[in-house]
């Protein structure tokens, strides 16, 4: 016996489900498959009243999906099960959730998951029209759609009744500043919102400063991605005022962005009041060696808690790493570093190897094509031969010369659990050749 929302006893109908709805039964390591599924989910539920979680197969995109499907399923299986969708039939799953609200059954669906699925924006305003109704939601992951503008606000609007929406992604929807706009109105209202996702959206830096505004001050964001944008400093500006207005945040990705020094600066400014913050990505943007200064008076006035940083590929010279290094030993809890397509250079080198050894924490390092000179490199591997918690090296496309190979294939064979990425060397079994 199941007991639904509207608190009628139903009988267990899960031998007529669909196998596609029910491929997978969490947690992860009790995995059903195929006619075993519906006996085996069955003896879970009989002795586990705690919720779980159904999710489509791999092969749902081979199965034909009815509303009926779905409908069924959520009569049986709702006010126990937390249901993941992943439909390819959205016709079916507007069919069937509403088909269910017709019978007065309240529905209990957490999470929706339409991931690149043709939606386009007439699906985003049928979904609309029932998710409105779908007040336990809490995860709406709408990214690569093709709900356009329009679409977003379609969604957004209906979802703002689900009082405990807390993960939004609108990835690759083209919103554009205007859309972005639209979104800024309807996120007013979602005051539970703990990670939102706007990336390859062409926002600009309007659209980004009208989302910055409605965010400022918020007690619940933890999690900002808002990368492929192109939000220039401006943008940044904007953005950088959230991070030191919510305390809360955790991550802030702004990979590719058209960020200069002025924006990196004002990241940098707000870093003091981010006690929170644990991954920072501003790699492929263009910040230099006085946007990364910005960076490392916010770190080394503050008490973040980075242990993910990425500034690849920012047009940073040695004199930038330099500085960096000077501010690494701030970051205690610091894990993950890229310096890639850097200048790093013999200067930037040296100081990196002064403090490497203090970086207990560190574990996995990125020198990628960062112009390396056989002495630089020589002294940051030595001192890399020291550090035994490291778990991952990547020296690829530098100029590591004669001596500094031996010392690479040595320290490799001396701890063969190190994922060494390397290039232009001889053949060794614990260094990985690219």
């Amino acid at each position: 016996q199941i007991t639904s929302m509207a608190g009628t006893q139903q009988e267990s109908g899960l031998q007529t489900l669909p196998a596609a709805l029910l491929g997978r039964v969490w947690p992860p390591e009790r995995t059903l498959v195929g006619m075993r599924t519906c006996k085996n989910l069955q003896a879970d539920l009989a002795r586990n009243a705690d919720a779980l979680l159904v999710q489509g197969s791999k092969n749902d995109c081979d199965c034909e999906v009815t509303a009926h499907d779905v409908s069924e399923t959520l009569r049986v299986l709702q006010g126990r099960l937390d249901l993941l969708w992943r439909i390819r039939n959205v016709n079916a799953l507007v069919g069937g959730i509403a088909a269910v609200l017709a019978q007065g059954i309240a529905v209990a669906m957490v999470h929706l998951n339409l991931r690149r699925l043709k939606v386009g924006t007439e699906g985003a305003a049928a979904l609309a029209s029932v998710l409105g109704e779908c007040k336990a939601l809490v995860h709406l992951d709408a990214a690569y759609t093709g709900i356009g503008a329009v679409g977003v606000t379609c969604l957004v609007r209906a979802v703002r009744s689900c009082e405990g929406l807390s993960q939004l992604n609108l990835a690759g929807n083209a919103l554009g500043p205007e859309g972005a706009r639209q979104l800024a109105l309807l996120l007013r209202e979602c005051s539970s919102l703990q990670m939102l996702d706007v990336s390859f959206n062409s926002i600009g830096p309007e659209g980004a400063t009208a989302v910055a505004a409605v965010l400022c001050g918020s007690s619940t964001l933890t999690h900002l991605t808002i990368h492929h944008n192109f939000i220039a400093d401006q943008g940044t500006t904007s953005v950088a005022e959230v991070l030191g207005s919510c305390p809360g945040i955790e991550l802030l990705d702004l990979r590719y962005n058209d960020i200069g020094p002025d924006g990196a600066c004002a990241v940098g400014r707000t870093l003091v009041d981010s006690p929170r913050l644990t991954h920072l990505n501003l790699s492929r943007n263009s910040i230099q060696d006085a946007g990364l200064r910005g960076i490392c008076a916010g770190l080394q006035a503050g008490k973040v808690p980075l242990t993910f940083l990425s500034v690849s590929k920012n047009g940073i010279s040695p004199e930038g790493i330099t500085t960096l290094s000077a501010a690494l030993p701030s970051c205690t809890h610091l894990s993950y570093l890229d310096l890639s397509e850097n200048d790093v250079g013999t200067e930037g080198a040296t100081a990196l190897s002064a403090v490497l050894a203090r970086c207990t924490a560190l574990k996995d390092l990125n020198l990628n094509h960062s112009r390396l000179t056989s002495e630089g490199a020589k002294s940051v591997v030595f001192v890399l031969s020291q550090c035994t918690q490291l778990r991952s090296v990547d020296l690829r496309t530098n100029a590591l010369g004669g001596a500094c190979k031996a010392l690479v294939l040595e320290w490799a064979a001396e701890i063969p659990s190190l994922n060494l990425l390397v290039s232009d060397c001889a053949q060794s079994p614990y260094v990985r050749i690219l």
